[in-house]
């Protein structure tokens, strides 16, 4: 038989609820300073000058070529490692923040270059992968998704 006492008694208990309000929290601040951080990186994408434009694709194609886990465990682990100054400042939460806004702002830089979702992921996606879409007969619109 389920208890369905005991659920509404964990469920609703501070615990909870405190750990609800700190996921929301970290999710709306990271979402938000990943918006701003892409919008930087997509308008030094379209600069044409090489100097502006290339590390804004190298920071791109680091951050959306290594898995979000690692980078959290890079700055919650390897900075203080090799800045050990640094340890006063990055606490657990400030770690995880700057990883999921440093996450953000790659996919939103790409994502917002060509001034929409559509337009923009036209220039994130290689040209071998519209020659794949185009081979197998679908158009590029069903690749993206």
């Amino acid at each position: 038989m389920f208890h369905w006492d005991v659920v509404g008694q964990y469920l609703f208990s501070g615990l909870f609820i405190n750990a609800a309000w700190t996921t929301l929290w970290i999710s709306v601040v990271a979402q938000a300073s990943g918006v701003v951080i892409g919008l930087f990186l997509a308008l030094m994408r379209m600069s044409r000058l090489p100097f502006v434009s290339w590390p804004a694709r190298f920071y791109i194609w680091l951050f959306r070529g290594s898995p979000l886990l690692v980078q959290i465990y890079i700055l919650f682990d390897g900075l203080p490692q090799v800045f050990p100054n640094l340890t006063q400042f990055l606490s657990a939460y400030v770690c995880v923040l700057l990883a999921l806004s440093l996450n953000e702002g790659a996919y939103m830089g790409c994502r917002t270059d060509g001034g929409g979702k559509i337009a923009g992921n036209a220039l994130c996606i290689s040209h071998a992968a519209y020659r794949a879409a185009a081979s197998g007969s679908r158009d590029c619109a069903t690749t993206r998704q």
